[in-house]
């Protein structure tokens, strides 16, 4: 007998667990939350999906999942294009110095930039957050699982020409963009973002 799906959820960069707020009352299955501690039980059918960040160290875990979903995720946050890649570098450098010098500023700014109105986690390790920073300058390669990414059309943080820098010419991934959220898909627009993915997993 084929076992239940699991959803396994990692939120992006300076998110807490609050982001998956409005997705998880849809999700038709269990669902757990994914950090560096996780450990994955061998006989569990998991769906993975993250948002930003967390869709890269979803990928990068090693987890043989059923499929991957990404929300707004991305393999090169800086784009193989070169002219993007070195403006998007010295973007990254700048939020690194910024989150030195008052991480609690920065994370209020990062969080108007996304859109989101959810509650500040000012609590949020600053070393963690630049190590994360620091992880966004590097590509990584696919994990080959069939994957589903979705965009937004209007996001100021990961744009759309990075997405289909990313991902548009690999036969594996499926790339989908919807309109108006900047960068909270999952949280702005949870039952649109639910579709795809369910549209996309009956395939």
């Amino acid at each position: 007998m084929k076992s239940a799906t699991t959803f396994l959820l990692c939120h992006g960069f300076g998110f807490t667990n609050a982001y998956w707020n409005n997705l998880v009352p849809l999700l038709d299955g269990d669902f757990e939350f994914f950090d560096e501690y996780f450990c994955p039980i061998s006989d569990k059918n998991y769906v993975a999906i993250g948002h930003s960040l967390g869709f890269l160290k979803l990928n990068n875990s090693g987890i043989k999942f059923r499929a991957l979903i990404g929300l707004q995720g991305f393999l090169n946050f800086c784009s193989n294009n070169p002219k993007t890649n070195k403006l998007l570098q010295k973007n990254l450098d700048r939020m690194i110095s910024a989150f030195e010098r008052d991480p609690k500023q920065s994370l209020a700014f990062f969080y108007k930039l996304c859109g989101y109105d959810g509650e500040i986690p000012y609590d949020i390790s600053c070393k963690k957050l630049v190590k994360d920073l620091q992880m966004m300058k590097s590509s990584f390669a696919h994990c080959e699982i069939p994957t589903l990414i979705v965009g937004s059309e209007d996001d100021r943080v990961v744009e759309k020409n990075v997405l289909l820098d990313n991902f548009q010419n690999d036969d594996l991934i499926s790339l989908k963009f919807l309109n108006g959220v900047n960068h909270t898909l999952g949280y702005a627009k949870a039952k649109e973002t639910f579709a795809l993915i369910q549209h996309f997993l009956r395939r």
